[in-house]
């Protein structure tokens, strides 16, 4: 009987052994596959995550300085017309370089068809604005 009963618990401690490193080697592959996994979007997919970050938050502050630009011309357009003062004019044309100075660093992060288009429509814009203003 005992030699029964230890047969029975040599094959209960080596079922259980081979379940455990079953269980184990399971959990180690999955470890190594997942870090496999990550290695690769870290080399490859999280640099280009970054940089599109980066580039859209470049663009997001040349687009605040744009709007800012595009603000003082009109004011000075809209000051000129109603006072006529040369100090108006003069800053109206002091701030139009600066604003196509924006415009084309905004182009130039961009790989748009429109920016062609974008340009001209600019730079109609700022000479019809000026015209109308009263020059």
């Amino acid at each position: 009987m005992i030699k029964g009963c230890d047969m029975n618990i040599k094959k209960r401690f080596i079922i259980y052994f081979v379940l455990i490193f079953g269980v184990v080697c399971a959990m180690g592959s999955f470890s190594v596959w997942s870090n496999l996994v990550i290695g690769r979007y870290l080399d490859n997919d999280f640099p280009a995550a970054i940089e599109s970050i980066n580039k859209a938050a470049y663009l997001n502050v040349i687009a605040q300085l744009i709007r800012y630009d595009d603000e003082v011309l009109t004011q000075a357009a809209r000051n000129y017309a109603f006072t006529g003062e040369k100090k108006w004019r003069d800053r109206y044309f002091e701030f139009v370089p600066k604003l196509d100075l924006r415009i084309n660093q905004a182009l130039e992060q961009t790989n748009n068809v429109d920016a062609a288009i974008s340009e001209s429509i600019n730079s109609s814009f700022v000479t019809c604005r000026f015209r109308n203003a009263g020059n």
